[in-house]
């Protein structure tokens, strides 16, 4: 009787183990699928922002008469920024997707985060225009002290 009392328990929790998951199953295929195409736009987007940014830096370093120079800072700045573009879209995706499974827990904790995402990519996007705008400056310099040794020109820059 013992024994007949608990292939009953174990049968009566695998059934509602099996329809559990079943009712589970497709919230947790369309948040997989939301992962993937999420991974796929923050790649996307990270490439489109590095890309911009290159160009913009490309752009402003032949306006200012240096075609050919490429200081790290400027390209350490657009990876950051385009770093966090990447990580931000995860994020959104995440936390969508962790709404879509029905974890509270986790998705308080990823609103928590997202809410603070756009405060962050201000302040690494006013980073990099600062980076971008003290190349520029340093560019001007150099150009307008031209009579100075090239040592010079880069110090005073």
């Amino acid at each position: 009787m013992d024994a007949a009392n608990l292939r009953e328990s174990l049968n009566t929790s695998l059934e509602a183990l099996a329809n559990e998951a079943a009712t589970r199953l497709p919230g947790l295929i369309v948040a997989l699928l939301l992962l993937i195409a999420g991974w796929i736009i923050a790649r996307i987007a990270r490439s489109a922002v590095q890309r911009l940014l290159d160009s913009l830096q490309k752009s402003i370093a032949r306006r200012s008469g240096r075609a050919d120079v490429d200081t790290g800072a400027e390209r350490l700045s657009a990876r950051v920024l385009s770093g966090v573009v990447f990580w931000a879209v995860i994020l959104l995706f995440a936390a969508t997707a962790t709404q879509i499974i029905g974890l509270d827990l986790f998705t308080k904790w990823m609103s928590g985060i997202v809410k603070h995402v756009p405060g962050v990519a201000e302040g690494l996007i006013i980073i990099a225009a600062g980076f971008v705008a003290s190349g520029f400056v340093g560019d001007l310099v150099r150009s307008g002290a031209r009579r100075l040794q090239e040592s010079q020109q880069g110090a005073l820059a």
